[in-house]
């Protein structure tokens, strides 16, 4: 469901619990500010940064005139939005550090940072899927059909105290060797989403792991579309429609066939994905620096790496009024900057903030505009080379 401009005359609101308990009360006087990140990719972050001068109490302790510390892993929930229209919950995750700083003439600050990820998928891990495990090195068999990739993210999800949910066009990918090795599970599931064309991200218990190019988020939800209009409820923008920047012809990874002993390559041609730059100087290849365990996953490394070299053909930022319902993988339709420019973007990442200063404010980091249908701007003329002719004076000296 598409959502429109704020009405002028609504108040925005947050409230933040910590292990359940609702700290609005106490901190509310005390927020300076309050920064929600959504990415498309990874885990969502909330920083919370209060003033933490000694002449406040905290209900939660001993009133000793200083803010209490949140423990680290405490559970954190964030709702935002405007009063009398309802607020939604925009972040759930723990407590990972916590930071004061101070200066002579500026006060002292408690900063406390959250994260979306468990602490629990920060821990290294090594394991081995594959039948036939070589009982010296740990390696993987290579006469079996293989384990598929739904199979690694559950058991890797499961040690690190999450579910996952993996998207039906990965989940039966197989490979016939996998190694977690001293990864965690956020660093396993990262770098899986970066050979398999995939989104992966964490949410709470639970993971997500789905097709980049697909209209999905990680989870599997279809986000919203935001609409941005100029003299309405934009703040500010800046876009690019068309990005001039090198783009790769091919792509390739290597990858070492074990049975034959010997190091192969796999390469991708990209040339005709739709990435070719505005000055056709895409013409080197892209050369993968990690070697891949088999051919396979050496080709999905090869076409990832080629979908991101024509991903960014057009990038930039909107500022708008906040609007809670605004997520990273959403859409939102500009309209009223200009002919060629209004159109509908790609949301990449969504950054909802909350201030003394500027009130509610969502910013919307956005690329791959489709732009408006009959909205075309006219270009200029490509200029033509320069006339290498000396020109004729009308009246030559001397003459009549």
């Amino acid at each position: 469901m598409a959502s429109g401009p704020k009405p002028s005359n609504l108040q925005a609101h947050a409230e933040v619990f910590v292990d359940g308990q609702d700290m609005t009360a106490q901190w509310d006087s005390r927020l300076i500010e309050l920064t929600i990140i959504d990415p498309e990719n990874g885990f969502n972050e909330c920083i919370i940064e209060l003033d933490d001068s000694v002449s406040g109490s905290w209900s939660g302790g001993q009133p000793s005139g200083w803010l209490g510390l949140p423990r680290l892993g405490s559970r954190v929930q964030v709702v935002l939005g405007w009063q009398k229209e309802g607020a939604p919950t925009v972040f759930q995750g723990w407590v990972w550090d916590i930071e004061q700083s101070g200066q002579r003439r500026a006060g002292r600050r408690l900063r406390v940072e959250c994260k979306s990820g468990k602490g629990t998928g920060k821990v290294p891990m090594t394991k081995y899927w594959g039948a036939d495990k070589e009982k010296t090195t740990g390696g993987g068999g290579f006469d079996d059909d293989g384990v598929s990739l739904k199979t690694v993210l559950e058991e890797a999800a499961k040690a690190a105290g999450y579910t996952i949910n993996v998207h039906s066009s990965l989940a039966e990918i197989k490979e016939r060797y996998w190694v977690q090795n001293s990864e965690s599970f956020h660093q396993l599931g990262w770098r899986l989403s970066g050979q398999y064309k995939a989104l992966f991200k964490v949410a709470g218990d639970v993971a997500g792991f789905a097709p980049k190019d697909g209209d999905a988020n990680a989870m599997g939800q279809t986000m919203p579309t935001i609409q941005a209009k100029v003299g309405v409820n934009v703040i500010s923008w800046r876009v690019k429609p068309f990005v001039t920047r090198a783009v790769w012809s091919k792509t390739q990874a290597a990858w070492w066939d074990r049975t034959k002993g010997v190091m192969k390559t796999e390469k991708k041609d990209v040339s005709a994905a739709g990435s070719a730059d505005a000055w056709q100087g895409g013409h080197d290849t892209f050369t993968s620096l990690i070697t891949q365990a088999s051919d396979t996953m050496a080709q999905n490394t090869s076409e990832s790496e080629g979908m991101n070299s024509g991903r960014d053909r057009g990038s930039g930022w909107i500022v708008i009024d906040g609007d809670p319902q605004a997520q990273s993988k959403g859409k939102v339709v500009l309209t009223g900057a200009r002919p060629g420019v209004d159109g509908t973007w790609k949301i990449q990442q969504v950054e909802h903030q909350y201030s003394r200063k500027s009130g509610f404010i969502t910013r919307l980091d956005v690329l791959s505009p489709d732009i408006t249908p009959g909205e075309k701007p006219s270009f200029w003329n490509t200029p033509s080379a320069p006339s290498t002719a000396v020109p004729q004076a009308a009246n030559p000296p001397g003459g009549t």
